[in-house]
């Protein structure tokens, strides 16, 4: 699977759900490179079954905003919702 336009912080939801390639400009190979090397798959799968039940796209926004935060606290301000 391979997916295009999305936020760095779901990325680990993209991995978490089993998408491998993901398409970006050059400017972002950096950034979601450190994101991609950060990330345990055990943990990005978690984090995908902690979020596939929730009933509104905010408290699955809030979450996977609040895991990037943990896991990159210098990378989370950017993605951070709205």
């Amino acid at each position: 699977l391979a997916v295009a336009n999305y936020r760095t912080g779901n990325v680990s939801v993209l991995l978490g759900i089993g998408f491998r390639d993901l398409s970006m400009s050059p400017q972002q190979i950096p950034l979601l490179k450190s994101i991609v090397r950060g990330t345990r798959l055990s943990e990005a799968e978690a984090l995908v079954r902690s979020i596939e039940k929730l009933p509104t796209a905010k408290e699955v926004e809030n979450i996977v905003f609040t895991e990037m935060k943990r896991i990159f606290p210098d990378l989370a301000d950017q993605d951070a919702p709205a």
